[in-house]
């Protein structure tokens, strides 16, 4: 809703294969992509290959909701 907010236009997916399936539709030239690292299906890392594959200057960010090292030094 932020990004929305801010005036970028938000395309949702429920998981990595959807997402490669919006980048296959007509006039999908995404700027940023954010993924999760890990997603059913096809994973972040993965849908990021694909991405660069039709947009090689496209950005991705990736996130996840792991965290078995956090608070460790």
């Amino acid at each position: 809703m932020l990004l929305r907010d801010l005036g970028y236009t938000v395309t949702e997916a429920s998981n990595g294969r959807e997402a490669l399936d919006l980048l296959d539709r007509p006039g999908s030239e995404p700027d940023l992509v954010m993924t999760d690292v890990v997603m059913p299906e096809v994973g972040g890392r993965q849908l990021a290959d694909a991405l660069h594959e039709r947009k090689p200057d496209a950005r991705v960010l990736y996130f996840s909701g792991y965290a078995d090292d956090a608070g460790r030094a």
